[in-house]
């Protein structure tokens, strides 16, 4: 079994990941004035994310053993995923990415998150967790929507 504080690094790497993505999308709502809007909010939600799985950790922290792996994660793993939104927001403040593109990245990357089930790394009994993980897992669902609609609108 992977040791608390192993876990808990990858809880808030996973965090951080949110950050990450905020920040991406923020640089989009700089970028692209006529969805100002629509990447502020995308922005915000990311970091209410970030901050429900800052929560989740501190939930852990209480009582770890109430809590097991379920789904196994690297801190490897979401480091590259990191990099990558790092890589992107250069690319973005470079000027090189168009806002039909960013679309297509984005709800990639929202998709990638519901496919790696990252709210469910950890299984417990604990509610207020589950509640956390349920939330997440259903804004990144609507996020990928949203995305999907944007894309579908921006091309007629």
């Amino acid at each position: 079994m992977l040791a608390d504080q192993e876990i808990l690094k990858i809880l808030l790497l996973m965090s951080d990941l949110e950050f990450r993505v905020s920040e991406l999308y923020a640089e989009c709502a700089e970028q692209y004035a006529e969805n100002r809007k629509f990447w502020r909010d995308m922005s915000r939600a990311e970091v209410g994310h970030g901050e429900a799985i800052k929560q989740m950790a501190s939930l852990y922290a209480e009582k770890p053993d109430e809590y097991r792996v379920a789904r196994p994660f690297t801190a490897v793993s979401i480091n590259a995923a990191i990099k990558w939104a790092k890589d992107r927001l250069e690319q973005l403040r470079s000027g090189s990415l168009p806002e039909e593109k960013m679309l297509f990245i984005a709800r990639d990357l929202e998709a990638s998150l519901l496919e790696s089930k990252f709210t469910e790394y950890l299984a417990t009994g604990n509610i207020e967790f589950n509640n956390f993980a349920g939330s997440l897992a259903n804004d990144t669902q609507d996020h990928q929507r949203a995305l999907t609609e944007k894309i579908l609108t921006s091309r007629k």
